[in-house]
C-alpha cells in the first residue's frame, strides 16, 4: 500500500496549516505527539511542517517534545528537516541549551541524536558555532555509521 504523493499531502494540509486554523501553542505538544505517533509517514510529515508554524513561539521545554519526535519513528529526511528547520530555530533562541544538548546527543550512542548534535547549524552560514561543531566532528570521528559521516 502507497501512501500520499508529496503535492497530495501539501495541497490537502495546506488550509490546516493557516495562521487563522492553527490551534493554540498549549494544545501543541499533544496533537504533535498523537499524529507523530500514527502509522502513515504522511502524519510525520505533516506534524514537523506544523510545529515548524510554532518557531516563534518556542519556548525552553520544547525541547523535550523535539527529542521525542527525533527518537520515535526516526528516518533521515524526517530529521534533517527537523534539525535544520526546527533545532535550528530552537536553539537560536535558546542558545543556552545548545552546549548542554549537543554535549548530550554525542554520548547518547543514539545516531538520530547524533545526527541531530551535528547537523543542527546547517542554516546557520556565518553563525555557526565552530567550536561546538569541531567538538561533535572529533567526537564523532571514526564512525562506521553512514548516517553520521553522509552530508
Amino acid at each position: 500500500m502507497s501512501g500520499l504523493t508529496s503535492p497530495v499531502r501539501k495541497e490537502l494540509q495546506k488550509v490546516l496549516l493557516l495562521k487563522p486554523n492553527l490551534p493554540p501553542k498549549e494544545d501543541v505538544k499533544e496533537i504533535i505527539t498523537y499524529f507523530w505517533n500514527q502509522p502513515e509517514r504522511e502524519f510525520q510529515y505533516f506534524t514537523q511542517e506544523l510545529l515548524q508554524k510554532y518557531s516563534k513561539q518556542f519556548e525552553k521545554n520544547d525541547i523535550d517534545l523535539f527529542e521525542f519526535i527525533i527518537n520515535h519513528k526516526s528516518w533521515w529526511d524526517t530529521i534533517d528537516y527537523i534539525v535544520s528547520t526546527i533545532l535550528g530555530t530552537y536553539f537560536i533562541k535558546f542558545p543556552e541549551q545548545k552546549t548542554k544538548y549537543v554535549q548530550k546527543w554525542i554520548a547518547s550512542n543514539n545516531m538520530w541524536l547524533q545526527r541531530s548534535a551535528l547537523h543542527f547549524q546547517l542554516k546557520y552560514k556565518e553563525k555557526v558555532d565552530t567550536e561546538l561543531l569541531v567538538f561533535s566532528i572529533n567526537t564523532l570521528l571514526g564512525s562506521k555509521d553512514f548516517l553520521l559521516t553522509k552530508p
